[in-house]
Order: structure tokens, then C-alpha cells, then sequence
């Protein structure tokens, strides 16, 4: 069964993800999903690793760019055919900026900064999962 996963590079970010709804939007609409928190940073491998094994059972990703904005953009480089939403948590829009340059071939979505951007995540998830 295929599922979404929801990433976070920081344990630090787990409070707005958890106060956003995301996960309970998830879970309403009946979607399959994880959590999970890798820092691209810190953990580079063990991201690589995460991805890599785990590219036939994902259906699409929730990154959250936290402190950095890379995230969403090492998942998308990993898991080039995978859809990614990125979901900058400060109203930075360098955050946004960064998951919009990507080359075209990988684009990433960016569905809105913090909670907002989450609740907005999880309804662009459902659209395109057809839910």
C-alpha cells in the first residue's frame, strides 16, 4: 500500500505541525500517511537512505522547511518522480523561493507558509490522490 509522508527536518518543528491540523486533515480524509523527522542538514544520509528505500511505497511527500529550506528540495532530488509539497514555516520568501527554482524537471509544489500552508498541504494532497 502507498502512502504520504509528512517530513520534518527538526524536532522543533513537531509543535506547529502537530497545533496546524495537518495530520488530522490527513486522517479525515481517509489518506495513508507517516511521519517522520530526518534533518537534511544534520542527517544527510540517513535522508538518503529514508528515500531511497522507501521510493515504492510513497505516493507523495509533505516537507516542511523549517530553519533551512532545503528539505523539500533534497527529497525532490532523491525521489525525482515522486510528487513534493513544500510548506516554508516562516513567512520567508526566500524559503519559497529556493522550492520554486528547482530545475523543471523537478518541480516542487509550495502550498503556503506555517499553519496555514499546512492546512492548504493537506487539501492539495487530497486533490491530487483524488480523495
Amino acid at each position: 500500500m502507498k502512502i504520504v509522508s509528512v517530513l520534518i527536518g527538526s524536532k522543533n518543528d513537531e509543535s506547529l505541525l502537530q497545533n496546524s491540523g495537518v495530520l488530522k486533515l490527513l486522517n479525515d480524509f481517509g489518506i495513508k500517511f507517516e511521519f517522520t523527522i530526518i534533518s537534511s542538514d544534520r542527517n544527510p544520509e540517513e535522508l538518503r537512505t529514508y528515500c531511497l528505500n522507501n521510493r515504492e511505497r510513497l505516493r507523495l511527500i509533505i516537507a516542511i522547511a523549517g530553519g533551512v529550506p532545503n528539505l523539500p528540495i533534497v527529497i525532490k532530488s532523491w525521489l525525482p518522480n515522486i510528487p513534493v509539497i513544500c510548506v516554508p514555516i516562516d513567512n520567508n520568501p526566500d524559503f519559497a523561493l529556493a522550492a520554486l527554482t528547482t530545475p523543471g524537471d523537478h518541480p516542487i509544489i509550495v502550498s503556503g507558509y506555517g499553519i496555514k500552508g499546512l492546512q492548504k498541504a493537506a487539501y492539495i494532497t487530497k486533490d491530487i490522490l483524488n480523495v
